[in-house]
């Protein structure tokens, strides 16, 4: 009940604090001396600065960026294969608006809708932690890019079929995970995503364990589902005229999206708020993640002998399997952003934080973190921190001010987990509570800007 009421008061405090700032005197004696908003010309599609209150909510504002194509989707299905701004509504996948479209409700409506099913998930999440669930939970809230469950995306449906296919996967219910984890492949490119990550968890556990039927019985059983499911979108996309059933990755070059070599000379973002967040992301969540990915193969290799309990990873153990498959999750959307976007980090963020695989590591992996004494994770840690502040001020890109504040709300929400141990002690909970205030405040003006139709964060 406690996690419940966290979870909806969470949104309950953005909204409150979101109603607060549309008052004129309010914003400007608040937020307004330290931020600014935008406005944009619908004709031009210019987007200028403005110091002005937070706008009013309706059902026409909420539908901006991706949200449009899945509008169109959720009124028309993939008709023509064209949205209304002329680019390919084959890009996405198809659960979220059918859902929309099955429950009949308004745009507003769906919103709602995204944060229950948000909540859901997350409880069903928290389950698998039998300690601090409660405490691991705020630290989900303490994550800068939850605006996107306040908004007609994907991610909602995302967190909560992908936690109903994890749950079903840890408790050997495999008809559970057999049936979400179809739905998670038609609600996000499982394909190139999570399907990759389960062949990455196989070949390091094989490499140890040498039990070639055992695992191969164990990846087909895993990946079948998404086959499923890619396969059933693509004959959603046929029967609406497409002609190749491959299309949902064929249409990527419109968006210029083609694989090349990582351009890390020009790291550059679609807007500044959304770059923070993705800077820190790439250095103080996939980078250590890389390392930690990389160690464990030479572990499993033999290679690295010396006991340890952070490496030592049994496929037998559910949790480990998981978090190997959920730490590669993180890496293979990674190497889409570098290898496919050519220099622009736009959307990493989304692809890995407001994810069922990465909220999943808060729930199973602390364990594991544990096992460093806190001398090496304040090390650790603080090597992460030095090196992603000289990322981000060594970024052309880059425009110091309030729009970067999803940077360091990032990192001290890492820090937290890391250090979730010393939760008693009253400069964490200070920390803490700051953070949560902070991240309240920081999600409403990324949804103000959304509704804005700002520069795209997400």
């Amino acid at each position: 009940m406690k996690k419940i009421t966290l979870l909806l008061a969470f949104f309950v405090l953005c909204f409150v604090v979101f109603t607060l700032l549309q008052n004129d005197n309010i914003y400007q004696n608040t937020l307004g001396k330290i931020s600014h908003n935008y406005e944009c010309n619908q004709s031009t599609e210019e987007r200028y600065e403005v110091n002005k209150p937070f706008i009013k909510i309706t059902n026409d504002n909420l539908v901006h960026w991706d949200a449009s194509f899945y509008y169109v989707i959720h009124e028309d299905g993939y008709v023509d294969n064209i949205s209304s701004n002329n680019f390919p509504t084959s890009a996405f996948f198809p659960l979220f608006p059918f859902i929309w479209r099955l429950i009949n409700v308004s745009t507003i409506g769906i919103v709602v809708v995204n944060c229950l099913m948000f909540i859901i998930g997350v409880l069903i999440l928290s389950s698998l932690c039998k300690g601090k669930s409660t405490l691991h939970t705020l630290l989900v809230l303490c994550l800068p890019l939850l605006a996107v469950f306040l908004i007609p995306y994907t991610e909602a449906t995302f967190i909560l079929m992908g936690a109903l296919a994890i749950y079903g996967f840890v408790k050997d219910k495999y008809w559970l995970y057999f049936i979400a984890m179809t739905a998670v492949a038609l609600t996000r490119n499982a394909f190139s995503i999570i399907l990759p990550a389960i062949f990455i968890a196989e070949i390091l556990f094989l490499i140890k364990e040498r039990q070639v039927l055992r695992s191969l019985k164990r990846l087909l059983f895993g990946i079948l589902p998404i086959l499923i499911g890619t396969i059933i979108f693509s004959i959603i996309l046929l029967m609406y005229g497409n002609n190749s059933i491959m299309k949902f990755m064929e249409v990527q070059e419109v968006w210029g999206n083609y694989l090349s070599l990582p351009d890390l000379a020009n790291i550059n973002d679609w807007s500044h708020e959304g770059f923070g967040i993705n800077i820190a992301t790439m250095t103080a969540v996939c980078l250590p993640i890389a390392v930690y990915l990389f160690i464990a193969l030479l572990y499993q290799c033999k290679i690295l002998r010396k006991q340890s309990a952070l490496f030592a990873l049994h496929s037998d153990n559910k949790k480990d399997y998981l978090s190997v498959v959920s730490l590669s999750c993180c890496l293979t959307s990674l190497c889409i952003v570098l290898f496919f976007f050519h220099g622009t980090l736009h959307g990493l963020s989304r692809y890995v934080l407001t994810t069922p695989y990465f909220i999943s590591l808060f729930f199973v992996f602390e364990d594991k973190l544990q096992t460093l004494t806190i001398k090496k994770r304040i090390i650790i840690f603080t090597i992460l921190i030095a090196l992603s502040f000289v990322v981000l001020l060594s970024c052309k890109y880059t425009v110091i001010g309030f729009a970067l504040l999803g940077f360091p709300l990032l990192l001290i929400a890492i820090g937290l987990f890391v250090f979730s141990d010393l939760s008693q002690n009253i400069t964490y909970r200070i920390i803490l509570f700051i953070a949560l205030f902070a991240n309240i405040v920081w999600t409403t003006y990324l949804f103000n800007m959304y509704i804005s139709n700002g520069w795209i964060f997400t």
